[in-house]
């Protein structure tokens, strides 16, 4: 299996472990998690020439933010649980 397949199952196991369903895209190398019907969206790209995890923020016209590299994915499954546990934004209508 290759090092972004690899990355992709791990962080999936990891959000299931903490009760987040995972959504993984393969076409895309995204994975998103889904908690009580919010989403947060994570991308695997290449900065640095490093493989990292990037937060994807659609209010940003899809940003990427990266954030950690890839083998964390415990901590990033731990960090997007913590984004779907904040509380939503006054005026978001959610």
């Amino acid at each position: 299996m290759n090092e972004r397949k690899e990355a992709a199952r791990r962080l999936c196991v990891e959000l299931d472990r903490l009760g987040v369903r995972p959504l993984p895209d393969g076409p895309t190398m995204t994975v998103t998690g889904v908690l009580e019907g919010r989403t947060q969206t994570v991308a695997l790209r290449t900065f640095d020439r490093r493989l990292m995890w990037c937060f994807v923020w659609p209010e940003a016209d899809f940003s990427l933010d990266p954030v950690l590299p890839a083998g964390e994915e415990a901590a990033l499954a731990r960090r997007v649980r913590a984004v779907l546990g904040l509380p939503e934004p006054a005026g978001s209508g959610a």
